[in-house]
């Protein structure tokens, strides 16, 4: 997948429920940034089994919540 592929490219392409090193690859960012987002709350998950797996659709909403434009204070107009 590109560097700077979309939310929707993301919301498309992967499997319906993702393991949390098919996540943390599919959001580009370390599995250890990934445990973080769960552990926050930022990121929902499923537990079938005992196992951990993350929603496709969690995490491209995730992931364009994370990309919105800044429209106050110091980053204005910044990408997040």
């Amino acid at each position: 997948m590109p560097k700077n592929a979309t939310t929707a490219t993301v919301a498309t392409t992967l499997p319906d429920l993702l393991t949390r090193a098919e996540a943390a690859d599919a959001a580009r960012v370390s599995l250890g940034t990934l445990k973080r987002w769960i552990a926050a709350g930022h990121l929902p998950t499923v537990r079938p089994g005992g196992r951990v797996l993350v929603r496709r659709d969690a995490l491209a909403a995730y992931l364009e919540a994370c990309s919105t434009t800044a429209t106050a204070g110091p980053l204005a107009g910044r990408r997040a």
